[in-house]
Order: structure tokens, then C-alpha cells, then sequence
């Protein structure tokens, strides 16, 4: 039974059956990881790399274990090998976090938005996401902390608890943790205080993404977080977002939103 699920089928085609050695490596990384055995995890990747040197999925998941480690010099080596045309854009911002936290911030920001410009353009948190990694590409400490493998709410404490930590950029990774983590009226409460662009030189197309993904990122916030006040302030942002988001074309987020705020509207008018 194990060789007929193994091996390739007759005249070099895939048998419906048959998976290829580097994908069970990477398969059984993903269970070690579930398991907690690190050790088999690395082994694994490491042998997924070796069947399929370009097998970009197992070169994310070791960039990703290396950067949580603090191995950022590693992954620049590791991923420099791969040629533009195999850097997806999970590949390009973990270069460019490891260009970030080895101080590099100008060839990090150069990933960061060859990274952006590969992303749909109906992605809107990932592609604002790439817009505030690209903010804190000058502080390796921030970088460092949000590919740390500590869990989300640990990584805003470690985040407010660097100098600095009030910018907007820093702030708003910090609620975005917070969501994360589940903790969403913490996350409503400091995305109160972001009220103003992360970077001032952004192009104006910038601005308007950012201001359209804050409120909405502020609205889901306080949807979570419940309470009266709370589900008010979700109605009020999620309108808002809606119509600046219908303004600038982007039909399918604007109903996005819109469904949003009838959401908060339905529960507090079912409150007791």
C-alpha cells in the first residue's frame, strides 16, 4: 500500500495518488509544528529544499522559523539564491523584513512594494499592511518584534514597550495585533488615538487606501468589542468607510462595509 501511494505512475505521469517527495516533507513540517517538535520541523523543510531546491512554499516556512529566531542575516542568504520570478509576494516581504532587521530599510521598502504592486488590488488589508511595513522599514527593533515568535498579544506588548511605540505606524501594528489576539477592546480603544497618516509622504492614492482600511480595521474592532457605545462607534465608522470606499470606486468593499454597519445597527436594536 505504501509503495502504490509513493511512487510515480507508469510513463513519468502523476498517478491521481502519487505525492512528490517535497511536498511530504513539507506536509510532515506542518505536522511536527502541530506537535511542537521543532527539531523534525527544520528537518523536514530542510529536506523539502533539497527535493526542490525552488519549492517556494518550504522556503517561506524556514524564512519564517529563521526571522522568529532572530536568524534575519540567514533568510537575506537564503532567499537572495531565488531569482525575482520565483519571490511571490509572501517570499518578497519576508526578504523584506530580514532587509529591515539587518539595516537595510531602502532595499527593504523596494520589497515591500514589488510586494504591493503583485497584490490584487481588491486585497486591501494586505496591500495597506505592505504600506505600514513599509513605514517601520527604518526600525529593525519594530520589524523584529512583529516576526517574533511570540503570539499576537504578546508581540503589542513588546511593541509599546519600545521607544517610540506612540507613532502611528507602530500604533496601529500594535491594534492589529490586539485584534489578533482576540482583545478587541483594547484594539478599539488605541485605534482611537490613529488618527493620523502613518507617513506624510505618502501619494495621495496611499492616504486614501489607508484612510478607508483604518476605519474599517476600527469598525471590525468595535463591532467585536460589543457594548453600546462600542457598537455605535462600529455603525458610525462602517458608514463612513462604506461611502469613502463607494467615492474611490472600490464597489465590492464599500458592500463589504456596508453589510458591516447594518450588522452593529441589527444588534443594537436587539440590545435588551
Amino acid at each position: 500500500v505504501t509503495r502504490q501511494f509513493t511512487r510515480p505512475s507508469l510513463f513519468e505521469k502523476d498517478c491521481p495518488h502519487y505525492v512528490p517527495p517535497h511536498r511530504r516533507h513539507l506536509q510532515a513540517a506542518q505536522r511536527a509544528q502541530r506537535r511542537g517538535d521543532s527539531v523534525a520541523v527544520e528537518k523536514h523543510l530542510r529536506q523539502a529544499l533539497d527535493a526542490a531546491p525552488r519549492y517556494t512554499a518550504a522556503h517561506a516556512a524556514l524564512a519564517r522559523r529563521r526571522l522568529a529566531r532572530g536568524a534575519a542575516s540567514a533568510v537575506r542568504t537564503q532567499l537572495d539564491t531565488l531569482s525575482v520570478t520565483e519571490q511571490s509576494v509572501g517570499l518578497r516581504l519576508l526578504l523584506g523584513d530580514a532587509l529591515a532587521i539587518t539595516g537595510a530599510p531602502a532595499s527593504a521598502r523596494r520589497q515591500y512594494r514589488d510586494a504591493r504592486v503583485r497584490t490584487p488590488r481588491y486585497a486591501h488589508d494586505t496591500r495597506t499592511r505592505l504600506l505600514l511595513r513599509g513605514v517601520v522599514a527604518d526600525r529593525p527593533d519594530v520589524v523584529a518584534a512583529l516576526v517574533s515568535g511570540a503570539s499576537p498579544s504578546d508581540q503589542s506588548r513588546q511593541l509599546a514597550a519600545l521607544d517610540g511605540a506612540q507613532t502611528p505606524a507602530v500604533e496601529a501594528w500594535r491594534a492589529l495585533r490586539l485584534q489578533e489576539a482576540h482583545r478587541y477592546a483594547s484594539a478599539d480603544s488605541l485605534w482611537r488615538r490613529v488618527d493620523t497618516t502613518p507617513d506624510p509622504d505618502w501619494p495621495r492614492a496611499w492616504r486614501t487606501a489607508w484612510m478607508i482600511q483604518r476605519l474599517d480595521w476600527h469598525s471590525a474592532a468595535a463591532y467585536r468589542a460589543g457594548g453600546e457605545e462600542a457598537l455605535g462607534r462600529a455603525l458610525r465608522l462602517a458608514r463612513s468607510s462604506s461611502e469613502q470606499a463607494a467615492a474611490h470606486g472600490a464597489r465590492g468593499w464599500a458592500e463589504v462595509l456596508a453589510e458591516r454597519a447594518r450588522q452593529a445597527k441589527r444588534a443594537l436594536t436587539d440590545r435588551p
